[in-house]
């Protein structure tokens, strides 16, 4: 998991996605999350290697995921185009996961 280090702006509009990635290999999504911290202020990005789902959290009134789609092809990685992707969870998933431990600050 890797946050943005800029993260001091509230937390009004965030939103989490889920992008489930088809055929992801564990070194390419790794470059490429280093590759999305370095170019995007999101809040967090995490992989879910046991699923293949990229998950994103950030203000929606400030940023947007678009162009991520290209970094990740950059990485030989591919969204899927399935109904879950495309659809976000809001903030609870992250509050959750954190309040039970799956993600560490």
């Amino acid at each position: 998991m890797a946050k943005h280090p800029e993260q001091s702006h509230a937390l009004d509009n965030r939103v989490v996605h889920h992008l489930k990635l088809y055929r992801a290999k564990g070194d390419d999504v790794q470059k490429a999350i280093i590759d999305i911290v370095n170019r995007f202020p999101f809040d967090l990005v995490s992989y879910d290697e046991q699923h293949s789902v990229l998950n994103l959290a950030y203000d929606a009134s400030r940023h947007s995921e678009q162009g991520l789609e290209v970094i990740l092809e950059e990485h030989q990685l591919h969204i899927s185009h399935d109904w879950w992707t495309h659809t976000p969870d809001g903030f609870n998933w992250l509050i959750t996961h954190k309040q039970q431990g799956k993600l560490q600050d």
